[in-house]
């Protein structure tokens, strides 16, 4: 979305389930989708001067490793890595470099809804239908 106009830039579809969570890249002109198809896209686009044809050719990164719904996705502030909360009840960090999971906390009887991650990366925070909140 154009925030100043309002107006709608670009409808990116590649998922083939809903799309639970997105969160925008903090260094790159990037943005991390999460799904209900069990996959995170990473959505590599141009920058602000590209054309709708440019914009149209993005690149996607998918990931994969969750056993279930992909729930939430936080991006650490150095972008160096993603994070994830799946209804396979697990949290998987993602290196940005490999673009694989180097990571996997289990703990949640039930699955993980929301994951955030502190500002030093440092800490992780996890909400979950097994009705607990969780800090790793």
């Amino acid at each position: 979305w154009d925030v100043t106009l309002g107006k709608e830039l670009y409808t990116l579809q590649e998922h083939k389930q809903a799309v639970m969570d997105v969160k925008f890249h903090p260094t790159k002109v990037q943005a991390i989708s999460a799904s209900a198809d069990k996959t995170l896209l990473v959505w590599e686009f141009f920058d602000e001067n590209s054309s709708v044809e440019q914009l149209m050719t993005s690149r996607r990164i998918s990931l994969t490793g969750h056993r279930n719904a992909v729930n939430s996705v936080a991006v650490t502030l150095d972008g160096q890595s993603i994070i994830s909360g799946s209804s396979d009840n697990c949290i998987k960090i993602w290196s940005m470099k490999t673009m694989k999971d180097i990571k996997t906390f289990s703990g949640h009887k039930d699955a993980v809804m929301s994951v955030d991650v502190n500002l030093d990366s440092t800490l992780i925070v996890s909400s979950s239908q097994d009705y607990s909140v969780r800090i790793w």
